[in-house]
């Protein structure tokens, strides 16, 4: 016979007893106790990163002193998963003995907000592959990012604002994906901002590093930017590019790249599907100020002092200011010389086309 009043065994051994408050405040107290430790909060609701090698998931991260993971023997010193960590003025240093080491790797979604330096890395901020293959997007923003010797910042999708990023021997400063923006930012001695359908704007471009990066902006589109003394070609897109309000310009105290015959000099913009400048400066090029595989068209805007090097024919026997396949279109605009690609003949828009 079946004993019908026997409870079942996966009831609780304390099921039908009453429990003091106590004892239930101390279990609760406990537990909570053991979830602060294990993510490193201190009862404000932050993580408080204090070691190096931590992955952080799905939470709001502080940098409460400087972290330094120059001796950390594996790659990231840092992993945020759907997370933000804040720098509070603080310093990452990254180990750059490691090859492809990164001071900071993003999987799906995070953000990095300065004020802080981030250093001594391969990649300062990069993506990380996610095993849920969702989509990529890192944010960072009001940054110094400086001697990182690969890059700044590399994903799928950037948004990078207010950040410094200089030194080093950086191929990329910035790269993303189409939907990348790059804006209110400074580069010095660095490398290229590298986003072919992204956006540009407002951006100090100071030198670069021409020992391994030719190219200052890769993009589709570029505003309110000023780019002094690039040693390669300022701004370069496959597709159509368009430049508004801005300038391009050598000094006087460039020191141009010591490089044989042959490599690429100092130049201003070059299109291979067609570019628009809208009110844009172009001064003082070692070889052309643009350079147009389709018609170029300039409103407002100003491209002079070309040629300045010597070795600027590289090879071909012409020079100008604006070179391209088919005759510029210029509006309200000035321009010293003009050259047709294969030809060298004049398009006889330009002040001294002859």
């Amino acid at each position: 016979m079946v004993d019908t009043d026997r409870k079942p065994e996966t009831t609780p051994p304390w099921a039908g007893r009453r429990l003091s408050a106590a004892t239930v405040l101390s279990a609760l107290l406990l537990g909570m106790l053991s979830l602060i430790e294990a993510s490193g909060e201190q009862g404000d609701g932050l993580v408080h990163l204090t070691t190096c090698g931590s992955e952080l998931t799905d939470v709001v991260a502080v940098l409460d002193a400087d972290l330094d993971c120059s001796q950390w023997p594996t790659s990231p010193a840092v992993a945020l998963v759907r997370s933000t960590l804040l720098l509070q003025g603080h310093t990452l240093r990254g180990n750059p003995d490691i090859f492809s080491s990164d001071a900071i790797e993003c999987a799906e979604e995070c953000t990095v907000e300065g004020p802080g330096v981030i250093t001594g890395a391969m990649y300062g901020v990069d993506r990380r592959f996610s095993a849920t293959n969702k989509k990529q997007r890192t944010t960072v923003r009001n940054v110094t990012l400086v001697d990182n010797l690969w890059g700044g910042v590399r994903g799928d999708s950037v948004l990078v604002e207010d950040c410094t990023i200089k030194d080093g021997q950086s191929i990329i400063s910035v790269t993303g994906g189409p939907k990348s923006v790059v804006r209110r930012s400074t580069l010095i001695n660095s490398g290229r901002v590298h986003s072919r359908k992204g956006r540009v704007s407002d951006l100090t471009i100071i030198g670069g590093n021409m020992s391994t990066s030719v190219i200052g902006i890769e993009t589709r589109k570029v505003e309110r930017t000023v780019i002094t003394d690039y040693p390669g070609i300022a701004i370069i897109n496959f597709r159509k590019l368009q430049v508004k309000d801005s300038s391009i310009s050598w000094t006087e105290d460039f020191v141009p790249y010591d490089a044989p015959i042959g490599t690429v000099l100092s130049s201003g913009i070059l299109g291979f599907r067609g570019i628009k400048l809208q009110r844009v400066a172009v001064r003082g090029a070692q070889y052309y100020g643009v350079l147009s595989f389709r018609r170029p068209v300039l409103v407002d805007s100003i491209v002079v002092d070309s040629c300045q090097d010597p070795l600027s024919n590289l090879g071909s026997n012409f020079c100008a200011d604006i070179i391209s396949v088919k005759r510029p279109r210029l509006k309200r605009s000035v321009c010293g010389s003009s050259a047709e690609v294969d030809t060298g003949q004049p398009w006889g828009v330009c002040t001294n086309d002859r």
